[in-house]
């Protein structure tokens, strides 16, 4: 999927999959694709740089966290997801909306020195994007190992589904 960055001129810079679609809904008509990202935490990152390079004001959470994004962690009150990524569990799969009811607590991962990394939106994703046993970092986060896979993690906010 690409994420575009868009710029409305003296008004703002956002983010969206469809552009013209989004400036519209907005009531505007003019504007220009500053850049392209295939990644949502690399155009989230960005958004907030460019938000700031061009003087505008800087959005209070980071676009990833207004989309709703499908996790491994089991079952959620919703219907049954379907698509690419509900297609090897074969089961409900819980839809995280980023800024909404509990659940889904994000996790910040760091080197062994402490610098900053990454920010996950729950330890399943963690785990499947870095190859980590999801019981090891469990395990790390409740303090029992010291690391996992090379790195530490936190809890970051909690978050609400």
């Amino acid at each position: 999927m690409k994420y575009k960055i868009y710029h409305i001129k003296g008004v703002k810079i956002g983010v969206s999959i469809k552009p013209k679609k989004r400036v519209k809904k907005q009531g505007y008509n003019n504007y220009e694709i500053l850049e392209e990202h295939l990644d949502v935490y690399e155009v989230s990152d960005r958004e907030i740089q460019l938000q700031r390079e061009y003087g505008y004001p800087v959005d209070k959470l980071p676009y990833w966290r207004t989309l709703k994004i499908v996790t491994k962690e089991g079952m959620s009150k919703g219907g049954k997801v379907t698509g690419k990524n509900n297609a090897k569990s074969g089961h409900m799969a819980k839809i995280c909306k980023l800024g909404g009811a509990t659940g889904c607590i994000p996790i910040r991962q760091y080197t062994k020195s402490g610098k900053f990394i990454k920010e996950f939106i729950s330890q399943s994703e963690a785990s499947s994007l870095l190859n980590i046993n999801l019981g090891n970092l469990s395990s790390h986060l409740k303090g029992k190992l010291k690391t996992t896979g090379g790195f530490v993690f936190e809890y970051a906010n909690k978050l609400t589904c």
